[in-house]
């Protein structure tokens, strides 16, 4: 699983056997509110504007459709772009992100626009493959005990 962070630079990696809903929301969802506490502490709530006097893409009703409203969702603080698959379109985790200051932007069906997203973890595939194999010989003693 990866979460980058354009601002920052930082490309938050885990490993993983499987990527189900019980294990993406949770990690997200603490990823997600790592990176909402740091903001917090760089741009505390109680000095943003109000959400008219934010920049445009900074304020809710950019991003949502007309009848929808803001109010009572805390300021928006994180754009998370990702692509449309069930599990990132389950109801809980998506209230979880509005309530949180997270809009969740999808890219459309079938686009390759995602597979730029996952580009930066190809030059580490090779590194990471010779790695894990050279810590399975060195410390696994069972062959159910993989790291991939």
């Amino acid at each position: 699983m990866t979460l980058f962070r354009p601002s920052t630079g930082i490309l938050n990696v885990k490993g993983v056997l499987s990527v189900t809903n019980a294990v993406l929301h949770p990690w997200l969802k603490e990823e997600l509110s790592l990176m909402l506490a740091t903001i917090e502490k760089e741009h505390p709530r109680a000095e943003l504007p109000p959400e008219a006097e934010r920049p445009l893409y900074a304020q809710w009703n950019t991003y949502l459709p007309p009848q929808e409203s803001a109010q009572g969702l805390p300021p928006l603080r994180i754009i998370l772009v990702w692509d449309n698959l069930a599990g990132h379109l389950t109801p809980s985790l998506v209230v979880w992100l509005f309530h949180h200051g997270v809009m969740p932007l999808y890219t459309p069906v079938g686009s390759s626009w995602l597979n730029m997203a996952d580009d930066p973890l190809g030059s580490y595939k090779e590194g990471f493959f010779a790695v894990s194999e050279l810590i399975e010989k060195q410390f696994c003693c069972h062959p159910d005990h993989r790291f991939l």
